[in-house]
This record gives C-alpha cells, structure tokens and sequence, in this order.
C-alpha cells in the first residue's frame, strides 16, 4: 500500500507540473499566434480527440488490467502474451483511425468544422494515432507493474519536445496566416507524440527482459476473448463522451456566431476559454485522475489472490 500511494503521488506531482507548464504554455502561444489560431485549434481538436479515442479504444485500462492479473499469478509468459495482443488491438484500431481521418481531413474540416483552415492541420495530427496508441500499450504496462516514473519521466520529455517544436514552428509559419498559425500547432504535437513512442518503446523493451521473465507453466488461452471483454465495453462509453465532446466543440462557435460575432471573434472568445479558462478550472482533476489510475493493477492483483480485505483497505484509504 506505501507503494501504491507513493506512485500515485509521483504521478500526481508530474500531473500538475505538465498542466501548469501547458496552462503557461497556451498563455505564450496565444499571445503570439493569438486567440483566433487557438480558437482554430480547439475547434479541430474536438474532432482530434474522437479520433484518439477511437485509436486507443479502451487499450490502456485493458493492458494494466491484463498484465497486472498474470503478474499477480507470477505468470511471464502469459503477461507477454497478453502484450503481444494488446499491440495488434492498438495497431488495428489507430490504424483505422489514421486512414479515416487523413482520408476524412477535407470533409471534416468544410462540412463539419465550417472552415478549410482546419484540413491541413487533421491531416498532420492523424500521423499521430499509431504512436498515441502504441504509447497507451506501454504506459498501462508500467502502471501495471508499478514502475510510473518511468511514464512520468517520458510525459516531460514529450511536453519538452512540444513546447520546442511549436516554439520553432510558430517563428517560421507565424506571418502566413491563421492556418499555418494552427498549423504549427499541429506538428508540434505529432512530433512530440512520436518522439514520446519511441522513448516508450525504449523504456519498454529494457524493462520487460529485465523483469518480465518467461515461466513452463504459462497459459494463453482466452487471452484475446478477456482483452475484448475489458476494453470494448469501455470503448464504447468513451466513443459517446468523446463524441459529445466533438459536437460541443462545433456548435459552441456556431452559437457564438448566431449572436452577432463574426467567425473571428468567436474564434478568438472561444479560444480563450478552451486553451486558458478550462485547464484552470479543471486543475484539481490531476489529484483524483492519478489515485484512479493506480487503482486498476492493484485492484486487479488482490482480485487475482482472492485478498478481498485488500481491496476493501485500499479503497478507503483511497477514498
């Protein structure tokens, strides 16, 4: 139990650190590319977000899930076996993704989003799906075996390389227009993304031969039907948040409009409340958001030994 609350206050910490470097963060850009290129960029990133969902589809919870019950049985070969799956649901559902929203970026952004401004930018934040997923993957199996300052260490190495590519790209693009303005958004995430998967996948193969040994007795079978069991009924439920989401990013504008604001104005006011009011309010989320996501291996390995009064002391102490 110390060690559960000592890895959830690692988290917590990073958490809040990265929120208060990204709040900072949207303050320079904004001030910078202003508020109509962010509006521009909330705008997409509704349709972004949908799309994220949709390539990780319940596949982080499902990995923790997965490889902390067959470590809780001392089971490598089934928790091995249990990844290998886990990478080929992420691969085919980030796929999927990618081609629908690269393939879509152009209907999306004229019939949907009302503004071809937004097309360029779908396009290059689409190449980030596959790494988004993959990087989901390996995060639930360091959470899952209770090593979380490695994900902690790679999130502010990915908020690092954000924060210099969109700096870099924004000195370059920022005299062409509100659509290289957003457009040098776009990158600057996809890179960071990127770069973050491949630190991840670094991390991850390091650490699975040092600790994930293979054992004669491990069992696969009804692996793949248990994976589906736990992520597609949470895929589903995210599908509808996050589509509730994409519509509440589409209409807020519209209505803004429908008031007597031109496009631009309502872009900038919108703006400034996606990329500086709501991460402020939204701030203490990063307390409870850390215990809850330590909650799932610990959970899951009491489960697996039949330690009920386990269970029942780490959630009231959690509580």
């Amino acid at each position: 139990i110390r060690k559960f609350f000592l890895n959830a206050i690692i988290l917590c910490a990073v958490s809040i650190l990265m929120r208060t470097v990204g709040v900072s963060f949207n303050v320079y850009v904004s001030n910078r590319a202003g508020a109509e290129a962010m509006g521009l960029y909330s705008l997409l990133s509704g349709i972004y977000g949908f799309a994220v969902t949709f390539a990780t589809s319940g596949i982080n919870l499902a990995t923790m899930r997965l490889v902390a019950r067959a470590l809780g049985k001392n089971d490598g070969t089934e928790a091995t076996a249990a990844l290998k799956r886990c990478v080929l649901y992420a691969l085919f559902f980030s796929s999927v993704a990618t081609l629908c929203l690269f393939f879509g970026a152009k209907f999306i952004g004229i019939k949907l989003l009302g503004d071809t401004r937004t097309v360029l930018s779908l396009r290059m934040l689409a190449i980030s799906l596959v790494p988004i997923a993959l990087s989901s993957v390996f995060n639930g199996y360091f959470t899952a075996v209770r090593r979380v300052y490695k994900n902690a260490a790679i999130q502010v190495f990915e908020q690092a390389i954000k924060i210099f590519a969109v700096s870099a790209l924004l000195s370059l693009l920022l005299n062409r227009g509100g659509e290289f303005a957003c457009a040098s958004l776009a990158p600057g995430g996809m890179l960071s993304e990127c770069f973050s998967f491949l630190l991840s996948l670094l991390a991850f193969v390091l650490d699975k031969r040092k600790n994930v040994k293979s054992s004669k007795q491990g069992d696969s079978t009804g692996l793949t039907a248990e994976l589906l069991r736990t992520a597609l009924p949470i895929a589903s439920s995210a599908y509808v948040r996050s589509g509730l989401v994409s519509i509440e990013h589409m209409l807020i504008p519209i209505g803004l409009e429908k008031n007597g604001l031109d496009r631009s104005r309502a872009l900038s006011l919108y703006g400034i409340i996606q990329s500086m009011v709501l991460p402020i309010v939204l701030f203490p989320a990063a307390l409870i958001s850390s215990f809850s996501g330590m909650l799932v291996p610990e959970l899951t390995e009491c489960a697996v030994k039949g330690n009920k009064r386990q269970i029942r002391y780490i959630c009231e102490r959690s509580i």
